[in-house]
Order: C-alpha cells, then sequence, then structure tokens
C-alpha cells in the first residue's frame, strides 16, 4: 500500500530510543532524522524502499577514548523482499531487506541503516585532534609515536 501511492515516512528518532545504537554512542540525546519512500521500481516491479538518516552523533574516539562528533549523512536504496529466497533472485550485490509478513517497524529499519553506516573504528582524522591529556594518560603522548612505530605502546607493559 505504501508504494502504490509513493508515500514517504519522514520524522526524527533520539539515540536513546534506539537500544543497539545508544550503546555506541555518548549522547543518548542526539537526533537522527529519517525519511524513508516507498516505490515500485520500473521494468521489474520491484519493491523498494529509498532511506535517508541524518544527524550528528557524539561517538567515543578509539584513539583517545574522548568523545568525537560524527556526522551522519546516508542515503540508501533497498530492495524489500519476503524472504531469503527472493532475496537470492536478485541482480549480484543488490541491497535488500527481508520483510517478514508482520512487517518491520520504522525505527528498527533506521537502527539498521545508521549502525552499517558508523565507521567500523571512530578516530579523529588526526590524532592532534585527539585529547592530548587522555593520549598523555593512555601512553601515546601526542600520538606521533604510535603513528611511527605500532607497537610502540607495548614497550610500557611490564609482566
Amino acid at each position: 500500500m505504501l508504494a502504490k501511492h509513493r508515500t514517504r515516512l519522514e520524522g526524527d528518532l533520539s539515540v536513546g530510543e534506539l537500544s543497539r545504537l545508544s550503546e555506541l554512542c555518548r549522547s543518548p540525546a542526539a537526533r537522527i532524522r529519517a525519511a524513508l519512500e516507498f516505490e515500485f521500481e520500473a521494468g521489474s516491479g520491484r519493491l523498494m524502499l529509498r532511506m535517508e538518516v541524518r544527524g550528528e552523533l557524539e561517538l567515543t574516539c578509539q584513539r583517545c577514548l574522548s568523545a568525537m562528533p560524527w556526522r551522519l549523512d546516508h542515503t540508501s536504496r533497498l530492495a524489500v523482499v519476503d524472504d531469503p529466497e527472493a532475496a537470492a533472485r536478485l541482480p549480484r550485490g543488490a541491497d535488500h531487506i527481508v520483510c517478514p509478513a508482520q512487517g518491520i517497524a520504522p525505527a528498527s529499519l533506521v537502527e539498521e541503516e545508521v549502525l552499517l553506516a558508523l565507521p567500523q573504528i571512530p578516530m579523529h582524522n588526526r590524532a592532534g585532534q585527539c585529547d592530548a591529556d587522555m593520549m598523555a594518560r593512555l601512553g601515546h603522548g601526542d600520538g606521533r609515536e604510535a603513528r611511527s612505530n605500532p607497537f610502540g605502546i607495548l614497550r610500557n607493559i611490564r609482566l
């Protein structure tokens, strides 16, 4: 029904409402703006979902363990299928989502998409952006030592 009328759902979600995402973000009050648009693909007649997610999240830098702002701006287009067999018939490499008969909550779709868009290892772009005090406490000096010798931190460990 949504695709027949090219329905577009838009709204805001707080990170705190999304349990898996809230574990990865430092601020549960951060807001995610999401838009979901359903349509039938011309030619194939496949049900498609176009999703846009945007927001400013605060992650933890894995280099200095301090707060790191991260801009979320992601768009995807997914084929919506009923079962894994239908997914196997899609063109190779086509992104898809298997939607059970009872449906999927839009918030769950948004959370999954944001999780997929997050960086694998969140880090400030340059070591110089890291919290200098925290880097010193972690034994990284100003961050240059870790870059020149990735095992340099191990020299401080005593067994």
